[in-house]
This record gives structure tokens, sequence and C-alpha cells, in this order.
């Protein structure tokens, strides 16, 4: 069993804990929460630590040259994703067809789209908090086929608006 370190303001260092990973059926009517499934996540050990002393030197700005466009659906999962899309997927399997799931609520630390990708994998739709420099576009009408996004809107457009929920 492997611990992993956190830092709380208290204390004013690291201390070692135990991290979990929980799931569970939240009921909007009810405002309830039904804790369904907990897995604790295990630190991966480390053979080689960061070695923090090299400092890389400044190079070109912007893309490099020859580069490609990439597919931003093909991702590769690190494997704090991968063990998530492991339990959400067991976590499914587990409730079958009893309960129709299609929102997966998840930290702000996980509004990135390695986290979209992940969950959209599984079937389901992420509800996260945006990072500050997030933009959404709207999707493009068909007789705009000459431009590749639709209008975009920054996260400040956003802010201050209350749910109705």
């Amino acid at each position: 069993m492997a611990s992993i370190a956190f830092f709380p303001s208290l204390y004013g260092k690291a201390v070692p804990g135990l991290c979990f990973l929980s799931l569970s059926l939240i009921s909007v009517k009810r405002r309830i929460s039904y804790p369904v499934m907990m897995e604790q996540i295990d630190k991966a050990p480390t053979n080689n630590p960061p070695d923090v002393s090299k400092k890389k030197s400044p190079g070109k700005r912007g893309r490099p040259q020859g580069s490609k466009n990439r597919s931003r659906r093909a991702v590769e999962l690190s494997p704090a994703l991968r063990f998530v899309q492991e339990t959400i997927t067991r976590f499914l399997q587990l409730i079958g067809d009893h309960v129709k799931v299609i929102y997966f609520v998840y930290d702000g630390a996980f509004g990135n789209n390695d986290a979209l990708q992940m969950v959209k994998q599984t079937g389901l739709h992420l509800i996260s908090k945006l990072r500050h420099d997030s933009a959404l576009y709207q999707t493009m009408a068909e007789d705009h086929a000459r431009k590749s996004v639709g209008e975009c809107h920054p996260y400040r457009e956003f802010e201050g608006m209350q749910s109705s929920i």
C-alpha cells in the first residue's frame, strides 16, 4: 500500500496520506449522493526521480517547423486517467441497466481535453469546471464551409452566471 503526500495548509508541509476515488450516484431531485464504489489510488513507484537541476535553454517560440496537425480526439491517457476510466467502466457494468447514467461530474483539475476524451470513451458526458483560458465554440452551420470553427465565446463571458439547478 503506497501513501501519497498531500499539503494541508495548517501544517505547512507535505504529509503522507491515502487517496481514494469514490463514485456515487447523485439524485438531483432529492439532493442526495449514494456512494456505490470506492477504490484506493496507488501511487506508481518511479524509478528515476525528476532532475530539477537541468534548465531548458530557451529555444524558438511557437510551433516547431514541420509539425503536423494531430487529432485532438486520439489521445494517450496517463496512468491516472486510465485508472479512472477502468473504474468508471466497472461502475457502469456494476449498475447495468438498472439506472441510466448520462453525466460524469469530476473535479476542475480534469477540465482538459485528455479527461474529456477519457469520459467520452466510456459513453458519458463530462461536467467539470473549465480553465480560465478556455473558450467555447458554437457548432458551424453547413453554409459556412470555409470556416473551420464556429463563433468563439471566451470563458470570461460566462463568469458570474448562475445555474438554474
